[in-house]
C-alpha cells in the first residue's frame, strides 16, 4: 500500500482574464488534474467519491421509482405533469443563404390524468420565439397545462410536477415563491418533485425528439417552409396532432412578449434562497412564501390521503420541514396572513384562544393546532425558538373525529408560530392517559 500510484481527477480550477472594459472577471470550469501519491490515498479519495455516487444513484432510483408508481396508480382527481426545456429547435431551409437561421424554445408539458377509467397521456408542446429559458417561462407554461385543462372540464385537487433540478428553470427560488402561490394562481395545490440529476431520458425527450425529427424531415423533403416559431406551431398542428382516447399531442404557440417577467413581489431582495436544495427532490406549497420541503419524494397511502399518518417511508425520504422563503424583516400585515392562513374565531371553549396576532407567544406546554396545508394537525409546543415552535404532533386514533393518540415513533416537527391556528384543551379520554381529546376544535 506504500507504493506510489497516478491517477486523473475532476477539480474546480477558476480562471481570470480581463474584460473589455477593463474589469477583472473570474471563471470557474471543471477540469481533470493529474494526481501522484501513495496508493493509500488513492483508494481513500475513490471510497469517499464511491460513497456520494452511491446515494446519488439510489436517490435517482428512487424518484424515478416513485414517478412510475404513481403513473400507474394515478388518483382520479390529480394531474401528473412531466417538463422540459428542449434544445431548441433551429430553423432551416432546403435552400438558404448563409446566416439564415433562427431558434424555436420548444418546452413540452408530458401530462398525465384521468379520463373515465383511463390514464391518458397528453403531450402539450410550447412553441416560442422567446429564448430564454427561466422560471417565468417555466411557470408560465404549466400555468396554462392546469387552464387548459380546467376549460375543458377536468377537475383536479391535486398537482404533481416532476422535472430535472435546473436552479434557473424549475428549482430557484422564484419557483419556490410560485409553489407557494399555487392556491391563489390556480385554485389547486401543486407539488413540485424532482428526478436525479443526470440519469437518463425522459418522456420529454422523447417527444422532442418525435417533432423535431419529422420537422426537418419536411423541410428536407420540400413539404414545409419553417422560418419561426409560427412556421413551426403551424406545421406541427396540421401534421403533429394526436387525438386518440389515450394518446395525445396538441401545440401551442407563445407569443413574443407573452411571458410576464415583470413581478416583483416573485422575485426581489427580500426572497431567501433555500440552501442545500441540492439535496432536496419534493416540494410543496403551504401559503404565500410558505413552502416544506424533503429529502425524497413518496406516494405511499397515507402520503397520498395526507390524513396525517405517518410515511412509510419516512426513514427514506424524510419528514417535511417548513420554510420561509421571505427575509426575517418581511412581515405580513395581519389581514392578508389570516387570509391565507383561513383564520378564523372558531372556538367556542372559553379556554381556547384565537390567533390574533403574529408574534403571539405559543409557550411549552401549550396545546395547539397547526394547519399545514389544506389539514389540521394536534400538537403539543416542547421547545421556543423565537418565530417558531418545536412541536410533538399526535394522530387520529382509529378514525375518531377528536379523538388522539400519539404516534409509536415521535412526529417532532419545527414549524413557524403564524402556522398555528389556535389554542385548544386536551384532555384525557376516560381513565387512560394514552388517548387524548381535542376541545374547542372542531376538525
Amino acid at each position: 500500500m506504500d507504493e506510489l500510484a497516478e491517477w486523473s481527477i475532476w477539480s474546480k480550477m477558476t480562471d481570470e482574464y480581463v474584460q473589455s472594459d477593463g474589469t477583472l472577471r473570474k471563471v470557474t470550469k471543471w477540469r481533470t488534474v493529474n494526481k501522484e501519491g501513495p496508493f493509500n490515498e488513492l483508494v481513500t479519495s475513490m471510497q469517499k467519491d464511491l460513497e456520494k455516487f452511491s446515494l446519488h444513484l439510489f436517490t435517482a432510483n428512487w424518484q424515478q421509482q416513485q414517478f412510475a408508481d404513481l403513473k400507474q396508480d394515478l388518483p382520479c382527481d390529480w394531474l401528473l405533469l412531466v417538463s422540459d426545456f428542449g434544445q431548441n429547435f433551429t430553423c432551416h431551409h432546403q435552400d438558404e443563404i448563409q446566416g439564415a437561421r433562427t431558434e424555436v424554445t420548444i418546452h413540452p408539458v408530458v401530462s398525465y390524468y384521468r379520463d373515465k377509467d383511463l390514464i391518458v397521456k397528453e403531450s402539450m408542446f410550447f412553441l416560442s420565439n422567446d429564448l430564454k429559458h427561466d422560471g417565468h417561462a417555466s411557470q408560465h407554461f404549466q400555468t396554462k397545462v392546469i387552464y387548459e385543462l380546467a376549460n375543458r372540464g377536468h377537475a383536479f385537487t391535486k398537482v404533481i410536477s416532476f422535472s430535472d433540478g435546473c436552479a434557473a428553470q424549475y428549482k430557484g427560488k422564484l419557483n419556490f415563491v410560485d409553489l407557494s402561490f399555487s392556491k391563489e394562481d390556480t385554485n389547486v395545490s401543486i407539488e413540485r418533485h424532482y428526478f436525479g440529476s443526470r440519469h437518463g431520458k425522459g418522456p420529454c425527450d422523447a417527444e422532442i425528439g418525435v417533432v423535431k425529427k419529422n420537422a426537418t424531415l419536411a423541410i428536407k423533403r420540400r413539404v414545409a417552409i419553417i422560418s419561426d416559431a409560427k412556421g413551426l406551431f403551424l406545421w406541427a398542428k396540421e401534421c403533429m396532432t394526436k387525438a386518440e382516447p389515450t394518446s395525445k399531442r396538441t401545440f401551442f404557440l407563445v407569443e413574443q412578449g407573452e411571458i410576464n417577467r415583470d413581478r416583483p413581489d416573485r422575485s426581489n431582495e427580500k426572497i431567501r434562497s433555500l440552501q442545500g436544495s441540492r439535496s432536496v427532490h419534493a416540494v410543496r406549497g403551504i401559503t404565500p412564501y410558505n413552502i416544506a420541503y424533503r429529502k425524497r419524494s413518496c406516494f405511499c397511502f397515507p402520503c397520498r390521503n395526507s390524513d396525517g399518518s405517518r410515511c412509510l417511508h419516512d426513514e427514506i425520504c424524510g419528514s417535511w420541514k417548513v420554510f420561509k422563503l421571505q427575509k426575517q424583516n418581511v412581515v405580513q400585515s395581519q389581514s392578508n396572513l389570516e387570509a391565507s392562513l383561513d383564520v378564523s374565531p372558531i372556538c367556542s371553549n372559553s379556554k381556547a384562544q384565537t390567533l390574533s396576532s403574529t408574534n403571539q407567544k405559543y409557550i411549552v406546554n401549550s396545546c395547539v393546532i397547526v394547519k399545514y396545508g389544506e389539514i389540521f394537525y394536534p400538537g403539543v409546543v416542547i421547545e421556543v425558538l423565537d418565530d417558531q415552535r418545536r412541536i410533538n404532533f399526535l394522530k387520529r386514533h382509529r378514525n375518531k373525529r377528536a379523538i388522539f393518540v400519539y404516534p409509536e415513533v415521535q412526529d417532532i416537527q419545527i414549524v413557524y408560530a403564524d402556522m398555528i391556528v389556535t389554542e385548544v384543551m386536551m384532555i384525557p379520554n376516560g381513565n387512560s392517559l394514552r388517548e387524548w381529546r381535542v376541545e374547542g376544535f372542531d376538525f
